[in-house]
């Protein structure tokens, strides 16, 4: 069963249906998805789809050591989850990847979207060595829980010119900024508290940042280490 929601607005358009055949382009790397009931007039180009039945839900991530990974030491894209205890050690390899250490985000057409994808997810107790960039971005989501992890060492590299992507010669997505050790984009009911940040060398970046444009309800309180 599909259901949809605006990417613009907090809200999901009530409609639903089954799927009833699915055609693959693989010239024109483009799905086709036949529903069983006529797709209501509500719908747009600004519509995201998605079936719940295949998505990961309620999962506990503990006491794991993430090194040397090529990319982001994590990607979380599922909710109601707890990721605690880890240690994230040397990750997002500049010549290979270029973002944040722990990662949570959608990639559509149109940029970002403010419909909260991923809901109820627990951060803590987790350490986070020498990450060039950010330690946290964190976007589309709700109901998340940032609490008593440790930063050593990040933002060892600055965010001046190409900063995002599989290599250095690739432009940020959505032509977006990145600033900070944690960031927050297109959320609501965010908890930020009691985490440290640990400089032992020079660094380039600091700070806590939510947009308040596009963000409400982001708790921030007892820090220590940031700007």
């Amino acid at each position: 069963m599909l259901h949809s929601a605006n990417i613009n607005i907090n809200f999901e358009t009530g409609y639903s249906s089954k799927v009833k055949s699915v055609k693959y382009n693989e010239e024109e790397v483009a799905c086709i998805i036949e529903l069983e009931d006529k797709v209501s007039e509500i719908l747009n180009e600004k519509t995201i789809i998605f079936n719940r039945r295949y998505c990961t839900e309620n999962y506990i991530i503990r006491n794991n050591k993430f090194h040397s990974n090529r990319a982001r030491g994590i990607l979380i894209h599922g909710s109601n989850g707890l990721i605690e205890g880890n240690n994230f050690i040397e990750s997002c390899d500049l010549n290979r990847w270029i973002m944040a250490i722990i990662y949570m985000g959608v990639y559509l057409p149109d940029g970002r979207c403010n419909y909260p994808i991923f809901n109820n997810i627990i951060f803590e107790n987790n350490t986070i060595i020498d990450c060039p960039r950010l330690a946290f971005y964190l976007s589309s989501c709700s109901d998340i829980f940032i609490l008593n992890n440790t930063i050593i060492n990040p933002n060892t590299e600055t965010f001046n010119g190409r900063v995002y992507g599989s290599s250095q010669n690739e432009l940020p997505i959505y032509d977006e900024y990145y600033q900070g050790t944690i960031e927050i984009v297109k959320a609501k009911d965010v908890v930020v508290e009691n985490n440290e940040r640990i400089e032992y060398v020079d660094t380039y970046s600091n700070g806590i940042y939510f947009e308040k444009d596009n963000t409400s309800n982001i708790t921030v309180k007892n820090n220590y280490g940031f700007i």
